[in-house]
């Protein structure tokens, strides 16, 4: 008789990290869904809050991304590895973006598809050369443009941390000079170093957040502790509380246009973030080759391909009056937070399993097609 496959006991992956990026996908998927924050022109509180609530899922991948900060011995080989698995997809699913932009534009054979959009690749190109997407809705994908300069970025970050771990001083400076200029450029409402989602101004708000990322996941031990699984949510829910409020006031003060204070590059933006990783290595405290972590460690290996064509699948969605319908239905039977919650609850659940459900098929394809 065969002998039988022996399940490893422990998982080469932490379950309590990948739970987090579990977690920063689904908001960045809230983030693309929620219902307009603005009623009459006016910040609507309920809806705001809401907008609090999924402003950091970015940050929560860039805090995974400094969990492993030191994790590399070849960084030709790592830097190969992320332009094939990471780059070249951005590219490969930015053709379906580029297709769907070229049929809303009203061409409709195969030939014009392609071939009819000037427009379209003239943008792609000017874009392209300033290290940006130019692809009309396929916004999203500046995180990978600034990811990849991180990459490039590695090998500083990689000296600075093994600089400052020599001595807990440096420790204490480096982290707390993070949190000091995310504050005071807070209070300057971003005009102090002018953060943004592209370029080295992109960069920069990363790197600061990949090192506090480096620094949670090395104090892991500390944060398993059971009272964090109360702690964290508690000081997440105050964060957004405290963001929102900052936000109505300057709405008040007169300035209507600044939102700046809800992206991930903020003060609040780290907080919050933070808290769902602290409370995730809170809840899952070891890398056991359980049921439950197994499955959290396989979901999340679909992330980034979610991450890639959600919106897409949103847009179908939208053509078919799908989005438009769900909202009026479920607003019509409640109006207020109840409702609103609702509809995000479910629009979040339908484009994370389709997404899920489309990576999946293409992937059995694919593995069928390389047997």
């Amino acid at each position: 008789m065969p002998a039988l496959k022996e399940h490893p006991t422990e998982l080469k992956r932490d379950p309590a990290i990948e739970l987090a990026r579990l977690i920063g996908c689904l908001i960045v998927i809230g983030c693309h869904t929620y219902l307009p924050l603005k009623v009459n022109d006016r910040f609507e509180p309920g809806r705001l809050f809401f907008g609090m609530l999924f402003a950091d899922g970015v940050a929560v991948f860039w805090l995974i991304g400094g969990a492993f900060l030191l994790n590399y011995t070849d960084y030709k080989k790592l830097l190969a590895g992320r332009i094939k698995k990471v780059l070249l997809p951005m590219f490969a699913v930015g053709l379906l973006y580029f297709l769907y932009a070229s049929y809303k534009e009203g061409n409709r054979t195969v030939h014009d598809l392609i071939f009819n959009y000037e427009a379209g690749y003239k943008n792609v190109i000017d874009n392209l050369l300033k290290w940006k997407n130019g692809i009309t809705g396929y916004d999203h994908s500046w995180y990978i443009y600034v990811y990849m300069l991180l990459i490039v970025a590695l090998p500083v970050l990689k000296y600075t941390v093994k600089f400052v771990d020599r001595s807990r001083q440096r420790k204490i400076l480096l982290v707390g000079g993070i949190i000091l200029i995310l504050a005071v450029n807070d209070l300057s409402r971003n005009r102090l170093v002018g953060f943004s989602l592209y370029r080295l101004r992109g960069l920069a708000g990363a790197c600061l957040i990949t090192l506090i990322g480096y620094y949670l996941y090395q104090a892991r031990e500390f944060f398993k502790k059971r009272l964090f699984l109360i702690i964290a949510p508690a000081v997440f829910i105050v964060t957004n509380i405290l963001r929102e409020v900052v936000q109505l006031h300057r709405e008040a003060a007169g300035y209507v246009d600044d939102k700046s204070i809800m992206y991930w590059y903020t003060l609040f933006g780290l907080i919050a973030a933070s808290c769902i990783l602290i409370f995730c290595m809170a809840l899952i405290r070891d890398k056991k080759a359980t049921a439950c972590n197994r499955t959290i460690c396989y979901l999340a290996s679909y992330t980034f391909p979610i991450y890639l064509i959600h919106l897409l699948i949103r847009y179908v969605f939208d053509s078919v009056g799908l989005t438009k319908n769900l909202q009026h239905s479920v607003l019509t039977w409640n109006s207020g937070a109840a409702g609103e919650a609702v509809y995000l609850t479910i629009i979040i659940s339908l484009l994370f399993w389709c997404s899920f459900f489309v990576v999946f098929i293409f992937r059995k394809i694919d593995k069928i097609r390389r047997l």
